[in-house]
C-alpha cells in the first residue's frame, strides 16, 4: 500500500505538471524557457502558468530553485524526492 504523502502527491498534480517533471528530469538543470516550451508543445503557454505549475512543484518538495548570484535566470533541478517520483510514477509510462 502506499504511503499518505505518495496519494497526496497522485492526487494534487496534474498532466502539466507530469510534463514538467519529466522535462527537469530530462535537461537535469531547466531554465524557465524550458519549462515554457515543455509546456507548451500543443499551444503557447504564458510565464504566469509556468510560474503557477514549478510553484506548485516547489511547494509539493519536488523541485527546487538554485540560487544564483545574478538572478536573471531561474533555474530548477528536482528534489531526490522528484526523481523518486518521475523514476517510480513517469518514467514507466513515457513510450520510448
Amino acid at each position: 500500500m502506499m504511503s499518505e504523502d505518495v496519494l497526496e502527491l497522485l492526487r494534487e498534480l496534474r498532466q502539466s505538471h507530469y510534463v514538467v517533471l519529466y522535462a527537469i528530469y530530462k535537461l537535469k538543470v531547466a531554465c524557465h524557457i524550458d519549462v515554457r516550451e515543455a509546456l507548451g508543445r500543443e499551444r503557447p503557454v504564458s510565464g504566469r502558468y509556468a510560474d503557477y505549475v514549478l510553484e506548485k512543484l516547489k511547494a509539493l518538495g519536488l523541485v527546487e530553485e538554485i540560487s544564483r548570484p545574478r538572478r536573471r535566470v531561474r533555474l530548477f533541478i528536482l528534489t531526490d524526492k522528484g526523481r523518486w517520483f518521475v523514476e517510480t510514477f513517469v518514467l514507466p509510462f513515457i513510450k520510448k
